[in-house]
């Protein structure tokens, strides 16, 4: 959790959704991303 929602995009940022782990599998994420959230789910249990 963050205390704030607030997002300040660099230049390679396009755009950026809140969504949980499990549907950022969804979204076109790049290749470190994909599988960090995967590993992620995996030790969570999700």
């Amino acid at each position: 959790e963050s205390p704030t929602e607030t997002v300040t995009p660099n230049e390679e940022i396009a755009e950026w959704a809140w969504v949980p782990p499990r549907a950022a599998l969804d979204y076109p994420l790049n290749r470190y991303t994909t599988p960090l959230v995967a590993r992620y789910l995996e030790v969570k249990g999700g």
